[in-house]
């Protein structure tokens, strides 16, 4: 999911404040979440 839509959804008004948040995310988390993740090409 790209980060500004993210951003968009929490209601952040900075990527900083985002970022934050998504950095507490276990990285095993991030990586499973992204290989479930269906790609448009």
């Amino acid at each position: 999911m790209p980060v500004n839509v993210v951003q968009q959804q929490l209601g952040h008004g900075s990527l900083a404040t985002t970022d934050r948040y998504l950095r507490h995310i276990a990285p095993a988390e991030r990586v499973a979440a992204m290989r479930a993740r269906e790609w448009e090409l």
